[in-house]
């Protein structure tokens, strides 16, 4: 939508300095948006891999499910320069099959938190509450 206001802007702009404004701003977002992305995608990414790490080392959680976000999450940070990096199809790809393999960990990991709060007694559900 703010693409199409700018557009409309530049087309009745009256002098080339007007139409000139309107370029740039319509350009800002994508010289700057790729960098934003690769931060919010790494970050997240490094985040989650270092709690795949702290569950590989943990007993509460199976060890496949420490390793398989281990692996979703380095594919993550390894996909995550993507969009500042376009002509490396590896990077895309990795980036591509990230955010569905991400929701699964997810998923499986909401699943093992729910069956371990299950297990837990009344009496261990209120020392963790308190």
């Amino acid at each position: 939508m703010t693409l199409v206001s700018l557009a409309h802007g530049y087309s009745g702009a009256a002098t080339e300095a007007l139409r000139a404004s309107f370029v740039a701003a319509a350009t800002y977002g994508y010289y700057a948006l790729p960098l934003q992305t690769v931060f919010s995608f790494g970050v997240g990414a490094v985040g989650w891999f270092l709690w795949s790490l702290v569950m590989l080392k943990g007993r509460a959680f199976p060890r496949w499910m420490a390793i398989f976000g281990l692996i979703v999450n380095g594919i993550g940070i390894i996909g995550a320069p993507a969009p500042v990096v376009p002509g490396v199809f590896l990077l895309g790809l990795f980036q591509y099959f990230t955010a569905p393999l991400t929701a699964l960990w997810a998923i499986v990991l909401g699943i093992a938190l729910y069956r371990f709060g299950l297990r837990l007694s009344a009496n261990e559900k209120q020392g963790w509450m308190e």
